[in-house]
């Protein structure tokens, strides 16, 4: 009867002490954390399955055949927005 209550009473503390150190890992309220969002995607122009052209991310959207000009219109079309601190949380 005590070997199984104190098993359990280990996996308990084994668990606690890995739940304190994923707390104490994660990223605190004030650090940025920067993901890369690219300003066009791939995508469906004609009708069939292949990805045949490249689209802006965002509210306009707007398709190009090539990636060139898409790359270098659609960040103008769709501006990232300004983020502080406090707008992130």
């Amino acid at each position: 009867m005590k070997s199984p209550l104190a098993i359990f009473c280990l996996v308990l503390v084994i668990s606690l002490f890995g739940l304190h150190q994923c707390a104490s890992a994660s990223a605190g309220k004030n650090e940025r954390i920067d993901i890369f969002v690219p300003p066009c995607i791939r995508g469906h122009c004609s009708f069939g399955l292949t990805r045949d052209c490249y689209c802006c991310v965002g509210k306009v959207k707007q398709c190009w055949k090539t990636k060139e000009p898409c790359w270098q219109t659609c960040p103008k079309l769709n501006p990232p927005l300004a983020q502080t601190p406090s707008s992130i949380f």
